[in-house]
């Protein structure tokens, strides 16, 4: 570049609060940050200093930063704002500068400024640098902080085939879904088993028929097996208990209060009882013939002596069985 002959009009500082140094096809140029209707300055002087502004006027215009030097156009509100200051001295020129349009609103473009000087000196051209503009402070923060501090380099991992990931995914649902149903078993069981107990009367897992010794039985789980008997052991243990005197009375009164129980389901347990239990079917028997054909027939244990006593009471009550 040839120097200046003459004294020339020149940007001695653009006051921005951020800038940053690129490399765009092998040329360096400086990116000033500004934030949108937030004030910035631009700093003129002669490079002679005996020349002075006291007669010149100045026009600012915003351009896109290319070749064609388009200038930004808006209908309203006018894209950018200035107001010129000439120093008392006359030696210097403070330019203050409001661009009220963003970067990303065009393109991500930037922006240039050209100042048009007119005075005894002649008329001047001159152009800023690149300038982007955005809309809030923080960005302006944030691109501070990658500048002083930037983010540590990661290696890339090695891409593993999409079929190994999505297998790998599959299995850890798989794994999850196992893991829960675990936790619903171990709520829903103790639930279940209580229920169980408590409809144990209205249980299906055994169908005798009553004309016939063949008996038909449903398929049943251990657990319900097991359950069974021990509500059964219960009963024994509760009938003992009671009084020999108030047994009758006691077996009338579950028996009529027992609104939920079927009657027919009654009569069958206890035909099933006595034909599997003792050998005998109590339809074909009288009330007092079933005390003296169980107690005749079978030698007995306490625990079955107290089964014969139970069902005896059973049959010596007014209650009618179908």
């Amino acid at each position: 570049m040839l120097p200046h002959l003459h004294p020339y009009l020149y940007i001695a500082k653009l006051f921005s609060p951020h800038e940053e140094v690129v490399s765009k096809n092998g040329q360096k140029k400086t990116i000033h940050y500004v934030v949108k209707n937030t004030p910035f300055t631009l700093q003129l002087l002669y490079s002679d200093k005996s020349f002075t502004f006291s007669e010149t006027s100045f026009e600012v215009s915003l351009l896109f930063d290319d070749d064609e030097e388009r200038e930004v156009g808006a209908v309203r509100p006018d894209p950018m704002e200035y107001l010129t200051h000439i120093l008392p001295d006359k030696k210097e020129v403070i330019i203050e500068v409001r661009i009220k349009v963003l970067s990303t609103q065009l393109e991500n473009s930037l922006f240039v400024l050209r100042i048009k000087s007119n005075g005894p000196n002649g008329t001047t051209s001159l152009k800023s640098s690149p300038i982007r503009a955005v809309s809030k402070p923080e960005q302006i923060r944030r691109r501070k902080a990658v500048v002083v501090n930037p983010p540590p380099v990661v290696a890339k991992s090695k891409k593993r085939a999409r079929a190994a990931d999505v297998f790998e995914a599959l299995e850890d649902l798989r794994s999850i879904q196992q893991q829960q149903l675990v936790v619903l078993r171990s709520i829903l069981e103790p639930k279940e088993e209580k229920k169980n107990l408590e409809n144990l009367t209205t249980d299906s897992h055994i169908t005798p028929s009553i004309t016939s010794k063949e008996y038909c039985y449903a398929p049943c789980s251990v657990k319900t097996v097991a359950q069974f008997e021990d509500a059964f052991q219960a009963l024994m243990k509760a009938y003992t208990n009671l009084p020999r005197e108030d047994r009758p009375a006691k077996i009338r009164k579950v028996i009529h209060e027992s609104t939920n129980i079927d009657p027919l389901d009654i009569s069958e347990a206890i035909v099933t009882f006595c034909t599997e239990g003792f050998g005998f079917n109590p339809l074909h028997f009288s009330n007092s013939e079933v005390s003296s054909s169980t107690s005749s027939s079978l030698t007995t244990t306490t625990d079955t002596q107290t089964e014969q006593e139970i069902f005896s009471e059973f049959f010596s009550t007014d209650t009618n069985f179908p």
